[in-house]
């Protein structure tokens, strides 16, 4: 996800959400159950399956 001008802002591989550092987001693990992550341990295999949303207040800074 980035902003309305592309700066990154989080990304994910599916049993995580990082923000731009790398670091695991507030409330970002566990995603999935543990058994997708032990099944897939290099991230979850099936493609466009997340969506994020930017705040209504903020809607008009940020796009997927």
């Amino acid at each position: 996800m980035s902003d309305y001008e592309g700066t990154p802002l989080f990304y994910s591989n599916g049993h995580n959400i990082y923000n731009v550092n790398g670091l695991v987001m507030a409330n970002g693990d566990s995603l999935l159950p543990i058994i997708f992550q032990m099944n897939y341990p290099l991230g979850y295999p099936y493609p466009l399956t997340m969506m994020g949303l930017p705040r209504p207040a903020q809607a008009h800074t940020m796009f997927a």
